[in-house]
């Protein structure tokens, strides 16, 4: 599907005359061609945006307003809605509207069913940005038109008509029983036409799964396939509870035997809760059926979706709370409801949104709120879902935080038949695997040794210990050389000071005075880990000694200290392999992340990314310029890696203007955006003369001076499918990289021979 931005109609309000409804130059609509015979019309319009404008101004306004166009262009240009083969043209306004428009020589009958699920694209894409700029929701609405054109008609005053014929259906309307797609769901729901898919919450603490939670999906090459597409259209159409009806079902039926102690996670919208045709009884009969009971469900209630009926819902919520069923808060920091919807609601499970639990580790605000989360959760005596969880890192981090339960694609994909019950061994050893990024260095490389006394030792004896040794900071009190106890110098030398501390303590045991609660670790638990329990202890026990044991018994002491600059080296470290224009990790991490892949099995994608006639424009231009367009250059790959891609990618900058990214998405997606992007966003780093021409001069490698093109990218994408080496695989990506590089203009290449590692057919 084709789309121009270059068209600007502008739309007045709506008490215009149907003659001002449109101010236009008709050299920015294309006419339409011999043997056309309609024009159609799809107004999209942001409701309340006067409101929006009114409550936070002219410049939230029009970054909405470019946020608006930017989402419908994206919902063409993916052709997510396409039923539409023509060229379409766009135009906005400045009042929260854009129209869509185009000619056709036959009546598409989907028409109207493209508009709607162009709404809801928009909409659903809108939703999240809005709501983290302003804790709102917004909604669009959507009118839809088509006029007949009569040969030699006056077509300006068709499109003026059928402008308005779509504003009025924005305003009275439309029914939807009227459109194609309204049958092919009703045929799902009356039929069961659903499947469903199963992915496992796992315990972060001992990698065994916890529970399955069930996801809806429509057919296959189908509208409906999305299951935000499916249940969206049933809300507009006030089908949600007979389709979450027929789900329920589903997903009980076709579970498996649970474990012991396992649940199932079913969604439920909160007006279901509210409907009073949902009773639990036959939610109940079901579960009989299949061996199960209210004790192995739990409802997860989506904080996406406001609650109308409050008093209804909590009463309603309680009385199936009283029947044994669990209650979970599904999207937790995205949504309406807030600290105060949790208190009243008191679940049993917390689930947090993978907005929040992606890149936390980076980010120390999200951090934080996931330590309160976490708190919050312990003190009502509930337990806390992380979901979302793609990376290594985020999945041991959350672990170490204290997060109860986890689920993500680096865990397990929804699937069916479940994933077996014995994939939680392998989770286990991911627990254990260590991570580059991490100071994963085991705390016995940094012990000290340590004097050791029985509990019976009297306090004068220890006191004149510490005197003889002046550099001894801590002794550890043991029995059958189990630790029991610390004693601080310093904290030993406040209690003796005090008026009356050497005639009350001296001549009694250590173990009334000292910490009989000290940090005890093993071995080989990593310095980072240590460190984090470490800082978490009262006041004035946080720089006490840590002591190290040995399956079970003293070994040594490590500082605090001695932690704090062991990580602050590994920083430091890490920081000599980051490139320090972008940030971005460098060869080393590049390379631990190929061998982490490749020794987990897993199957993936390398784009490797370069600037064309880079260096011409850096001598031009000068090297404040060249860094601005590698700073471009990484900001794209960002951008479209975050869009295309997954959490779990990992993205490098392996020197001067070449990247790497990989990635287990489909990489072809991703190069498009990038090239597409590069190539818009990239005219603004050449003066106006250079664009005009097409040229740059500039010195050469050869030091002669002559026409040099404009700086392009090139990509190439190879496929590693098996166990290979670190240098074939560079190999392989610096000719396709070659070979993209050859070619004029951005483009990206795919290596068309057989992927790295393939067994070949013999």
């Amino acid at each position: 599907m084709k789309s121009e931005n270059d068209c600007n109609y502008k739309f007045e309000s709506e008490d215009s005359n149907l003659s001002n409804l449109l101010h236009f130059k008709k050299q920015h609509i294309p006419w339409p061609t011999p043997g056309i015979s309609y024009v159609l019309v799809v107004i999209l319009r942001l409701e309340d945006f006067h409101l929006f404008k009114g409550l936070y101004g002219e410049y939230f306004s029009n970054t909405l307003q470019k946020q608006f166009e930017k989402t419908v262009h994206l919902a063409l240009e993916d052709n997510q809605c396409g039923v539409i083969n023509r060229e379409i043209s766009q135009v906005t306004s400045e009042s929260g509207e854009h129209a869509l428009i185009w000619y056709d020589e036959r009546l598409p009958e989907e028409a109207l069913d493209f508009a709607f699920s162009m709404r809801l694209a928009v909409q659903n894409e809108l939703h999240d940005y809005i709501y983290q700029q302003t804790g709102q929701s917004i909604r669009v609405r959507v009118g839809q038109a088509e006029k007949y054109l009569p040969d030699n008609a006056a077509w300006e005053q068709y499109l003026f008509s059928c402008l308005a014929d779509a504003r009025n259906m924005i305003q009275n309307g439309f029914n939807m029983q009227d459109m194609f797609l309204n049958k092919e769901f009703q045929e799902i729901l009356n039929h069961s036409k659903l499947s469903v898919v199963y992915q496992p919450i796992v315990n972060l603490s001992t990698g065994s799964i916890f529970g399955w939670e069930a996801l809806s999906r429509g057919p296959e090459c189908s509208n409906f396939h999305s299951p935000l597409f499916l249940f969206n259209f049933a809300e507009e159409s006030g089908n949600l509870f007979q389709l979450e009806r027929v789900c329920r079902e589903k997903a009980i039926k076709n579970c498996v035997d649970l474990a012991t102690g396992q649940k199932l996670f079913l969604n439920i919208h909160p007006q279901t809760l509210s409907d009073p045709e949902f009773t639990p009884g036959e939610t109940k009969r079901i579960l009989q059926k299949c061996g199960l009971d209210p004790g192995n469900v739990v409802f997860e209630i989506t904080e996406r979706h406001d609650i109308q009926e409050f008093k209804l819902f909590y009463k309603t919520l309680e009385h199936y709370r009283k029947q044994g069923f669990l209650i979970a808060v599904d999207d937790v920091g995205t949504g309406y409801s807030g600290l105060v919807s949790l208190a009243r609601i008191r679940p049993d499970f917390i689930k947090i949104d993978k907005s929040l639990v992606f890149d936390f580790n980076r980010d120390p605000v999200k951090k934080a709120l996931l330590e309160t989360f976490v708190t919050f959760a312990n003190k009502i005596e509930a337990k806390i879902i992380a979901e979302g969880i793609e990376t290594h890192t985020s999945l041991k981090t959350l672990s170490d935080l204290g997060v109860h339960l986890g689920q993500g694609f680096y865990i397990a994909k929804p699937d069916f038949p479940p994933p077996n019950v014995d994939y939680s061994k392998e989770l286990k050893s991911r627990l254990s695997i260590p991570e580059s990024s991490h100071c994963n260095q085991p705390v016995k490389n940094f012990i000290n040794s340590v004097y050791t006394v029985n509990e019976d030792t009297r306090v004068d004896q220890v006191h004149s210990m510490f005197e003889t040794l002046g550099a001894l900071a801590s002794i550890v009190v043991q029995k059958n050389s189990v630790p029991i106890g610390l004693v601080m110098s310093h904290q030993l030398d406040r209690k003796l000071s005090t008026r009356y501390g050497a005639a009350l303590y001296y001549s009694r045991n250590v173990n009334t005075i000292m910490d009989k609660n000290p940090l005890i670790v093993d071995e080989f638990q990593s310095i980072e880990s240590v460190a984090q329990k470490a800082i978490v202890r009262e006041g004035k026990k946080m720089y006490d000694d840590i002591i190290v044991t040995r399956q079970g018994q003293v070994h040594g002491v490590v500082s605090v200290r001695q932690l704090i600059e062991s990580m602050a080296q590994f920083q430091v470290e890490v920081a000599k392999g980051s490139n320090p224009l972008t940030g971005l990790p460098g060869n080393m991490a590049l390379e631990e992340e190929i061998e982490k892949r490749l020794e987990l099995g897993r199957s993936f994608n390398l784009v490797y990314a370069d600037l064309d006639h880079f260096k011409a424009y850096n001598d031009n231009y000068g090297f404040q310029y060249g860094d601005h367009m590698i700073l471009l250059l990484s900001r794209i790959l960002h951008h479209c890696q975050r869009r295309y891609g997954l959490d779990s990618d990992f993205m490098g900058h392996v020197g001067g203007d070449d990247f790497v990214l990989v990635t287990s998405a489909d990489p072809e997606r991703l190069c498009l955006g990038v090239v597409r992007c590069f190539e818009r966003a990239s005219r603004s780093c050449f003066t106006e003369e250079d664009r005009s021409r097409g040229w740059i001069y500039s010195t050469g490698r050869d030091c002669e001076v002559g026409k040099y093109p404009l700086v392009t990218v090139s990509l190439g994408i190879i496929q590693v499918r098996g166990n290979v080496s670190l240098h074939q695989i560079s190999e392989r990506a610096a000719d396709v990289k070659k070979y993209a590089k050859s070619l004029p203009g951005n483009r990206y290449v795919h290596d068309r021979r057989s992927p790295l590692g393939q067994k070949q057919d013999v």
